[in-house]
């Protein structure tokens, strides 16, 4: 063995570039803690039963992120190692986040889309249009559930002349999906909505599952009446969303979509009737002016009779010689 020592800092630089060879490797495990810093990044660990790794994911990576992750759940991180200088830790720099399993699901979510998309189901000509000023609103989604609470509050503000109806469901976990499309032919058998939201909160693409089965595809499909999707965050896509006739980002955004502010209403409205008024008053001036221009002969009878009275003589001097 060699008697030369490396200093602390030299021996970090040796341990890091071991690391070179893991260019991205993934690890799966269970969140145990979670940190987000003031600075936008994410500092959290995970665990199997014998070891913890602590996790970095800084900010720039964090807008990639499907879903919102906590502490207990299983996750698949993929990045690299690195030792810390500073404070001599080994930390596991993520460059992608996603649900234990997740990379399954998402092939199957790809190869129903493009199944789908081969049957003509998310054509833009087979989308059914949205009304503007809805007398009813359907929501299909759970009463429990916060995203039921931001529709109705956004509603509340912005339309309060919509009248709402409740279709409530499951909107995760097994059987969730049959729920939905019963909810989904129930509405239709009504008809009593003129739009309908199918909406609920952000999750894991495994939560969001049960909007990328088939028979919701179908269910929205078939619907005579039109359905605004708002599913998850900004970035959660589902193929509910891709069938939907209308896609809204959020639970909130579908709400926004699917009726008109009130106050632009009565802006319209007092536009329109000033417009209106403005049009008779015009008509009205026009009509008054044809008939002060036809009435100006009358305003001095002498001269209206003159006129008359010089036919009359010309009429007279012409029959005289017949009269004669």
């Amino acid at each position: 063995m060699s008697d030369k020592a490396f200093s602390v800092t030299q021996f970090v630089d040796i341990v890091n570039l071991s690391f070179e060879q893991f260019e991205s490797v993934a690890v799966e495990g269970e969140i145990s803690s979670s940190t987000k810093a003031s600075g936008g990044h994410w500092y959290f660990s995970i665990k199997d039963e014998e070891a913890v790794l602590s996790c970095a994911m800084f900010r720039g990576k964090l807008y990639s992120v499907r879903g919102v992750f906590k502490v207990g759940d299983k996750v698949r991180v993929t990045g690299k190692p690195n030792l810390y200088p500073g404070s001599g830790k080994l930390t596991f720099i993520c460059s992608k986040i996603e649900a234990a399993g997740e990379g399954k699901l998402y092939e199957l979510f790809l190869r129903l889309k493009n199944e789908l998309a081969a049957l003509g189901w998310f054509d833009q000509n087979r989308k059914k249009p949205i009304p503007r000023v809805p007398r009813t609103i359907g929501i299909i989604t759970s009463r429990t559930g916060a995203a039921l609470q931001d529709v109705m509050n956004r509603l509340r503000e912005r339309a309060p002349y919509v009248r709402v109806l409740l279709y409530h469901t499951a909107v995760q976990g097994k059987g969730a999906e049959a729920e939905i499309v019963q909810r989904i032919n129930k509405a239709n058998s009504d008809n009593k909505a003129d739009v309908l939201l199918l909406v609920r909160g952000g999750g894991s693409l495994e939560d969001l599952w049960c909007f990328n089965e088939k028979i919701v595809a179908e269910a929205i499909v078939n619907s005579h009446i039109p359905i605004i999707s708002g599913i998850g965050h900004e970035t959660d896509t589902t193929i509910a969303d891709f069938a939907a006739d209308f896609r809204a980002p959020t639970p909130t955004g579908a709400a926004e979509a699917a009726a008109e502010k009130q106050s632009v209403l009565f802006y319209e409205i007092d536009s329109a009737w000033n417009l209106l008024h403005r049009s008779f008053e015009n008509q009205f001036n026009r009509a008054l002016q044809d008939v002060e221009n036809e009435s100006r002969p009358f305003e001095n009878p002498q001269t209206f009779l003159e006129t008359f009275r010089h036919r009359l003589s010309a009429v007279s001097y012409l029959q005289r010689p017949v009269m004669e």
